[in-house]
């Protein structure tokens, strides 16, 4: 017998990959209960949406990468995180 209950992560992974992709009955069915059950990956959905709704009524946003840059001192900051995160790996 398969198990129906997700934890948050597994199903804020599933909503994530439905928005790309038809998921299985059993995934859809296991999403729904867990949503009915949990108000914060409820609302991860909604907003997950929502946000998807905006960037599609508006194209323009997609195409405009000028204010996408970031200055050195945050690109040093994220480096010594990387940095950091790998070595408590070995």
């Amino acid at each position: 017998m398969r198990m129906w209950i997700f934890n948050c992560r597994h199903v804020a992974r599933l909503v994530s990959e439905s928005m790309d992709y038809k998921l299985s009955f059993g995934r859809r069915l296991g999403i729904r209960f867990h949503l009915l059950m949990c108000s914060h990956c409820a609302r991860y959905k909604k907003q997950l949406y929502f946000i998807r709704r905006i960037i599609s009524s508006h194209p323009s946003l997609m195409n405009d990468t000028t204010h996408l840059t970031m200055d050195e001192n945050a690109k040093n900051r994220l480096r010594k995180i990387i940095s950091k995160n790998n070595q408590s790996k070995d």
